[in-house]
């Protein structure tokens, strides 16, 4: 799989958690990654080419929020913005 197709991947599961996470909790939460993470252990293992754990993927979650916040970068769209960061990060190759 290619870069473009994880970073797809992993946007559109990043989009699923974003709504399954709202309607669970009903708005921001300050545990949000490790909502997120749960929510996506196991899901998101063929995107980055393992399976991480909860503990990690709310690492990843963390540090691509602060990344975003920091470098302010042109796409808007978070869960894009995420998923480039993550695979650029952390995926492994197949």
């Amino acid at each position: 799989m290619d870069d473009e197709a994880r970073i797809e991947g992993i946007r559109a599961l990043l989009a699923e958690t974003a709504h399954a996470h709202h309607e669970a909790t009903g708005g921001p939460n300050s545990n949000w990654s490790g909502w997120y993470a749960e929510y996506l252990t196991g899901k998101i293992d063929e995107y980055v080419g393992f399976s991480p754990d909860v503990e990690t993927i709310s690492i990843w979650l963390t540090d691509a929020d602060d990344r975003r916040q920091s470098e302010e970068p042109e796409e808007k769209y978070w869960p894009t913005v995420y998923a480039r960061y993550i695979v650029e990060d952390y995926a492994q190759d197949d």
